[in-house]
């Protein structure tokens, strides 16, 4: 009983046929929908498809909010064929086991039906698993099995409606700036325009040292700060960026020639080895004064 309750806790539509029905549910706790074909005769006959949550709400939920669903399916009915063709089909998904042991790759499409508004058709085939782990079809094979079930526009009309709810809540916690945690690691440029007046002048005011130096890279401005200037530079074989903050050097002909004489050697695919007092911050040297 418990397990009932579940299952229709996590329906948001059913449609059953004269042969078979769908249930499709919510699976956001592994972020994606469940289309669950069953065979009214032999319910242990199933094909079971997957979407993710995204693009089962961006692609096809908002193809029946645009009405572009509706249109390709009225189109395709116009034509007046005896089988209408698929309007939709849904990403291809697998498992290893599921044909009897062997693998099988499994989609639906969607289409009018000959004697109903809408048709959901799944398939199952035989597969191969490719070098990605992808459940592929094997050319030129035949469906283990076909189920077929109708509905109305209006039914996917309510299953939209449901599902807005269900998308606000879960899409704004999944995304938003407290759940999802960036890797990303800022350059100096990033990192030196988001510190304020304070944290700027501590770094000049952190233990200074005098040492040896030789630079590796010609003396390049930092985007949008013309004022600062940054090379590569080593001590004793470790790497390190050298910050210049040209506005606080106080010898500024002595930093002219520095800096026209590490562009000269590095053109030439030299080096320019030299002393200077630094402040030191991380791993990061900033130049206060040269030795």
């Amino acid at each position: 009983m418990s397990e009932r309750k579940n299952e229709e806790k996590n329906l948001l539509a059913a449609y059953y046929g004269k042969k078979a029905f769908v249930k499709i549910k919510q699976c956001l706790e592994i972020g994606k929908i469940q289309f669950s074909f069953v065979d009214l005769n032999n319910t242990k006959d199933h094909i079971d498809c997957y979407m993710l949550a995204e693009e089962f709400g961006a692609i096809l939920m908002a193809s029946i909010t645009d009405k572009s669903l509706l249109k390709a399916i009225m189109d395709e009915k116009a034509k007046g064929e005896q089988y209408p063709k698929p309007i939709w089909m849904s990403p291809v998904g697998g498992n290893a086991t599921g044909n009897n042991g062997k693998p099988i790759s499994r989609y639906f499409e969607i289409a009018p039906g000959s004697s109903s508004e809408v048709l959901f058709t799944a398939y199952s085939f035989p597969a191969e698993q490719n070098d990605n782990g992808a459940f592929i079809k094997v050319k030129g094979s035949k469906a283990i099995l076909t189920l077929r079930v109708p509905c109305t526009f209006n039914d996917l009309k309510v299953l939209q409606y449901k599902w807005s709810f269900l998308e606000k809540d879960y899409m704004s916690e999944k995304y938003s700036l407290l759940n999802m945690k960036s890797d990303y690691q800022p350059r100096y440029e990033d990192t030196y325009a988001s510190e304020s007046a304070e944290e700027k002048e501590k770094a000049i005011e952190a233990k200074m040292k005098t040492i040896r130096l030789v630079a590796t890279s010609a003396l390049e401005p930092v985007k949008g700060k013309s004022n600062i200037k940054v090379c590569q530079v080593t001590e004793n074989g470790n790497i390190h960026r050298l910050i210049c903050l040209m506005d606080k050097i106080a010898d500024k002909k002595k930093l002219s020639s520095f800096e026209s004489q590490l562009n000269s050697r590095v053109s030439a695919n030299g080096t320019l080895e030299f002393s200077a007092e630094v402040a030191e911050k991380d791993s990061d040297y900033y130049l206060t004064r040269f030795a």
